[in-house]
């Protein structure tokens, strides 16, 4: 089972409002249905900084900056060798 299909499953399997309304249940499965997605790898994404004018680059789950590019080719992060954003713990594609 993929992680996709892990969501999908527990979005068509549990229902977040048993036994009623706002719960621990429906707390518990937004959390395991958020913790999934992060897990699934994304681009990061790059705009230029304009204050500096350099190319940016932020998490496409929270913003937060991970590194910018030297020049128009190279990535410079510290965060290439963990693959995930260092504030929200999201997956990053740096292919």
């Amino acid at each position: 089972m993929t992680t996709e299909q892990a969501i999908k499953y527990i979005i068509q399997h549990c229902n977040p409002d048993y036994p009623k309304g706002k719960t621990e249940w429906e707390t518990a499965i937004n959390m395991a249905i958020s913790a999934l997605e992060k897990q699934i790898p994304k681009k990061p994404e790059e705009r230029r900084d304009k204050y500096t004018g350099n190319d940016v680059m932020s998490c496409p789950n929270c913003g937060a900056y991970i590194g910018y590019r030297d020049g128009r080719t190279h990535i410079v992060s510290m965060y290439v060798a963990s693959s995930r954003c260092p504030e929200c713990g999201q997956t990053i594609d740096w292919e």
